[in-house]
C-alpha cells in the first residue's frame, strides 16, 4: 500500500526522552469491557496476532474512541530513549470515533524469569509455557476473561504523537497514546510467541520521524 512506503508520519517511531515535549491538556479514560464471559476471536494471521471483540471505549477527555482491535508485538514496535530500548511485548489496542478517526493505545510488558510473573491477560491469549499450537498460523480461537482494564487503569502519564497503524494499510492520522506504565509477563511467554513468529518477530522497524511532535501527560 502507498502510505506503508509514501507516508510521512509512518509509525512506529523512536520517543526520545530527550526531546522537547508539548504539554498534554487531556488525560485518558477506559470503559473496557471486564466481563469475564464476554467472548473474543483470537486469530494468527502469520505476522501477528490480532483480538477482535466488542471491548468498550476510551475517552481522551471527552472525545470517545470505541475499541475494535488489538495487536500483539515481541518485541515491542516503539523504542523508547537514545538506546532505542525495546520492551519484551508491545500490545495495540485500535481504535475509531464516530467520525471514523482513529487512535492506538501502546501497552508495553517487560518480562522476567519468575513464572510468577506470567501475564493473566496473555495467558488468555494462549501465551501459556510451551502450548502454542492453538495460535498456529491461521488458526482461530475464541478466548474469554480478556480483561484490558487490569493493563491500563495504573498508568497516570502517556506519551502521544501522531503516527499511523503499524501494518498495511499503514494508515495515517492516527493519534497514538503510549502508556507510562509497563506490565509483567514471564520468560517462557516471550519465549512461546518466539516459536510462533520466530526471532526476530514481527515488528515494522522505525520510522522517520519527519518533526513531529511528542506531547507529555
Amino acid at each position: 500500500p502507498a502510505f506503508c512506503h509514501e507516508g510521512i508520519s509512518q509509525s512506529p517511531v523512536q520517543v526520545d526522552l530527550e526531546s522537547t515535549f508539548a504539554v498534554e491538556a487531556n488525560p485518558l479514560s477506559f470503559q473496557y469491557n471486564s466481563s469475564e464471559t464476554a467472548a473474543y476471536t483470537v486469530s494468527n494471521d502469520g505476522y501477528k496476532i490480532v483480538v477482535s471483540g466488542s471491548f468498550g471505549e476510551m475517552k481522551y477527555g471527552d472525545h470517545s474512541f470505541k475499541a475494535y482491535s488489538l495487536q500483539l508485538h515481541h518485541p515491542s514496535e516503539h523504542t523508547i530513549g537514545s538506546g532505542s530500548s525495546r520492551s519484551d511485548f508491545e500490545l495495540q489496542i485500535l481504535h475509531y470515533d464516530a467520525f471514523g478517526l482513529q487512535s492506538a493505545v501502546a501497552v508495553l510488558f517487560d518480562s522476567s524469569d519468575d513464572d510468577s510473573d506470567a501475564s493473566d491477560f496473555l495467558s488468555a491469549l494462549g501465551l501459556v509455557g510451551n502450548d502454542t499450537q492453538a495460535l498456529a498460523v491461521g488458526s482461530k480461537k475464541t478466548v474469554t476473561g480478556l480483561d484490558l482494564t487490569e493493563l491500563v487503569n495504573e498508568s497516570e502519564h502517556y506519551i502521544s504523537y501522531e503516527g499511523s497503524i503499524t501494518s498495511p494499510p499503514c494508515s495515517e492520522k492516527v493519534k497514538w497514546f503510549i502508556l507510562n506504565k509497563k506490565n509483567s509477563c514471564s520468560q517462557a511467554q516471550v519465549d512461546s510467541f518466539v516459536k510462533l513468529f520466530g526471532k526476530p518477530s514481527n515488528v515494522r522497524g522505525v520510522q522517520q520521524l519527519n518533526n513531529r511532535q511528542f506531547s507529555l501527560f
